[in-house]
């Protein structure tokens, strides 16, 4: 659940920001989640949130596992990909400004902790609960049901 929210904040939040020199005005300094991902954090998040009444529930808690995972695979890679090349861009910015010709250097914002801990979130729950369910799924088959005898 933490996973998912986390990715439904990244949404908003600053996954690049822009440390910007005295002066420079008219520069982004930051780029949110929505304008590196669009849609696929927020339908990540949704779809991990969707689902956790039924991992609750004791439901389906294979399609669950199975669907927290592939979200955090998705989103892991999408962020390993596309947005850690950005984290030590160096921009060149000022032309035309009071401060000249100047560099703004990029760094993680809060967005990119946000990304991937949600991310790496979602992996360790869905493979937590597919732990749980397999050790649920061999008591149970080990074990006599109530009101029967084990050699019967």
């Amino acid at each position: 659940m933490l996973g998912a929210l986390a990715l439904l904040a990244a949404t908003a939040l600053p996954v690049v920001s822009y440390a910007l020199p005295p002066g420079v005005d008219g520069f982004d300094d930051a780029v949110s989640g929505w304008q590196r991902s669009g849609p696929l954090l927020p339908a990540a998040g949704l779809a991990a949130l969707v689902l956790a009444p039924r991992a609750w529930r004791g439901r389906d808690v294979r399609a669950v596992a199975a669907g927290w995972l592939l979200a955090g695979v998705v989103v892991l890679a999408v962020a390993l990909s596309r947005d850690a090349g950005r984290l030590d861009e160096v921009v060149t910015i000022g032309i035309g400004s009071t401060a000249g010709e100047s560099s703004a250097v990029a760094g993680a914002g809060a967005g990119w902790y946000a990304e991937t801990g949600g991310a790496v979130a979602l992996l360790l729950a869905g493979g937590l609960l597919l732990i749980l369910a397999r050790g649920r799924r061999g008591r149970s088959a080990a074990a006599p049901a109530r009101g029967t005898r084990a050699g019967a």
